[in-house]
């Protein structure tokens, strides 16, 4: 199954999904990363890494938005 996580609140809920009933040390085993690793991910502390990415099927992209603030600078010049 394909799925697309714009956020990383939706690439955590995928991981959840992903998990299902298995405990964080098997998901953490099957993933072959640390169950402190994992952890710190779910709870924010730490960016998923690429090779966490590479193990759920997902690629890093990043995008560049102009803030309100900056937009709003442009606009009176």
């Amino acid at each position: 199954m394909a799925y697309k996580a714009t956020t990383i609140e939706e690439l955590l809920a995928i991981m959840k999904r992903v998990q299902g009933e298995k405990t964080l040390t098997e998901f953490a085993a099957e993933l072959d990363l640390s169950k402190q690793y994992v952890s710190n991910v779910f709870n924010r502390r730490k960016e998923p890494s690429q090779r966490l990415l590479d193990k759920l099927g997902f690629v890093r992209r990043t995008a560049y938005i102009q803030s309100p603030t900056a937009a709003n600078q442009e606009k009176k010049k």
